[in-house]
């Protein structure tokens, strides 16, 4: 693996951070686009620049799809991603990040290959696991299935401020039930 993913151990602990921060950092507005879309704009045109660029504008574009919902982000991520790994198919970041990125599009089959790939070379990182709770959810598993696998993103030091079952929307019809929030919130220490 090259890049930001050479120490798979930094990748475990640092992702869930490092997009939580862009959450934050996106949620100011500027001129009718987020610091996100503004900063995704100083960083160039797609495909410019090296792969650390491009790793950087899929970054973003994953944090834009998963803190402001910005669908538009979505393929262009995948392209910028692809790109990375068309350069260096090692790069666990990207796996994890277009993983994500094909989840939020529908494409599970894809979603499904990039995760296991990154779960290979990361399973620490609790991304991941967060990432394949999402997609069985999306999938409509049965709440054990959904659960273990927080679990094991918990596990993974998935930080429990970060937790935040509002933000998936696959999610949304496990959270009606009182037994699955009972639990989630046992996981996470949320009560």
């Amino acid at each position: 693996m090259g890049g930001l993913a050479a120490d798979p151990a930094i990748l475990a602990e640092e992702v869930t951070e490092l997009l939580a921060d862009l959450g934050t950092f996106g949620r100011g507005i500027t001129g009718g686009a987020s610091n996100m879309q503004h900063l995704l704009r100083d960083l160039g045109e797609e495909g410019a620049g090296g792969r650390d660029d491009q790793l950087l504008r899929g970054l973003l574009c994953a944090a834009m799809v998963e803190y402001e919902e910005l669908s538009l982000a979505l393929d262009r991520g995948v392209r910028e991603l692809s790109a990375v790994l068309v350069e260096d198919p090692g790069e666990a970041l990207a796996y994890v990040l277009r993983g994500f990125l094909h989840l939020r599009a529908g494409r599970l089959v894809e979603a499904e290959r990039d995760l296991e790939v990154a779960r290979e070379a990361v399973p620490r990182c609790g991304n991941v696991h967060l990432y394949e709770a999402l997609l069985l959810a999306a999938r409509g598993a049965p709440d054990a299935a959904v659960l273990e696998r927080l679990a094991r993103a918990r596990q993974a030091r998935y930080p429990a401020a970060k937790f935040e079952a509002a933000r998936y929307r696959e999610l949304v019809v496990y959270m009606r039930r009182d037994a699955f929030v009972r639990e989630v919130s046992r996981i996470f220490r949320l009560e």
